[in-house]
């Protein structure tokens, strides 16, 4: 599941993990995180954007996700848990939980495998060279042991899959990385080298920015987590380079993402971020956006808006019923210092 919220101000280095998101990803306070930049392709733009935040490291620990459906009885839990320990497989979360009137067990885990113990499957070292590699007879050793109560679904494959963290695992490497700790109420407190580097490729690009004052000189972050893989990507932006957060509440219809997407597409606009969701028996539903404008000449959010509507307004979009809105940043607040 990926979570969205509404960006914030963030003045010092100082954000604000929500609440929803530090439950969905088990992070408690006083817990250790890593914030970490990754190498990729170069961007066009020359922004340097965004910033990682994970309980782990990428390539440090060999992280995957198992996610099963059994028949239930009693004593699968443990059963499950023996199998693991018996392959020296280490449980990083579990939810579990009955489901269909305690018909069918779910179970989800995050599983470390560094130390695990095969005769078949490659080596911890040969699969962190070949990261695509799958765990086959850790596969086979799972579904042998549940194959009478593993649920199959209605195209005959067993409801059992194992996969690797693809976040923390593949290519990605933290190049430069910090550690944090999340205190009280989901605040950390972010690097300066990393802000100052953020800061530096925004007035790279926009030199009046080295002049802004009030609320256009701080930097704003749209934060969006990623619960089954453990991160959270902050992306980074200032008032007036073109960046905007856009609301659209759109019938709900065949087309209705493609439409929407198109007509940005049409006005030069890039989606760095997106989430739709549809209101079950409303008939409409909800795009949230994160937008960059790669126009050559990019001028103050006031007439970013205007382009926006703009291409919201478009006759191909009408029956849609667009209400278009611009969700402001979160007002600026700072942690309360302890007595």
């Amino acid at each position: 599941m990926r979570m969205f919220d509404v960006s914030q101000y963030v003045r010092t280095g100082h954000v604000r993990l929500p609440f929803a998101m530090r439950a969905a990803l088990g992070w408690h306070t006083g817990l250790r995180l890593y914030v970490w930049t990754h190498s990729g392709k170069k961007a066009t733009d020359g922004l340097h954007n965004q910033l990682s935040v994970s309980a782990y490291l990428p390539r440090v620990k060999e992280l995957w996700h198992l996610s099963g459906r059994f028949r239930d009885r009693p004593g699968m839990m443990t059963e499950l848990a023996g199998l693991l320990t018996e392959l020296q497989v280490d449980v990083i979360t579990c939810r579990a939980s009955t489901q269909l009137e305690n018909s069918e067990f779910m179970v989800d885990m995050e599983l470390e495998t560094s130390a695990y113990n095969s005769e078949y499957d490659l080596s911890s070292d040969e699969r962190r060279k070949l990261p695509n590699r799958e765990l086959r007879e850790f596969y086979a050793r799972l579904a042998s042991k549940f194959i009478k109560e593993v649920v199959f679904g209605s195209d005959g494959k067993p409801q059992l899959t194992i996969t690797r963290n693809p976040v923390l695992a593949g290519a990605i490497r933290a190049d430069k990385h910090h550690e944090v700790t999340l205190r009280e109420h989901g605040w950390i407190t972010l690097p300066t080298d990393l802000m100052t580097a953020v800061r530096a490729s925004f007035e790279r690009r926009f030199q009046s920015l080295r002049h802004a004052s009030g609320t256009a000189s701080l930097p704003i972050v749209l934060i969006a987590a990623d619960t089954r893989w453990g991160v959270c990507d902050l992306t980074f932006y200032f008032r007036n380079t073109g960046h905007k957060h856009i609301r659209i509440r759109a019938r709900d219809q065949i087309g209705t993402l493609q439409a929407v997407t198109s007509a940005l597409r049409d006005r030069s606009f890039n989606m760095l971020q997106l989430y739709s969701r549809t209101l079950p028996n409303a008939g409409f539903g909800y795009m949230d956006l994160l937008v960059q404008s790669l126009a050559t000449q990019i001028g103050d959010d006031q007439s970013l808006v205007k382009s926006i509507r703009a291409a919201m307004s478009g006759a191909s979009l009408l029956e849609l019923d667009i209400d278009l809105t611009f969700p402001p940043p979160q007002p600026l607040k700072l942690p309360k210092r302890k007595k």
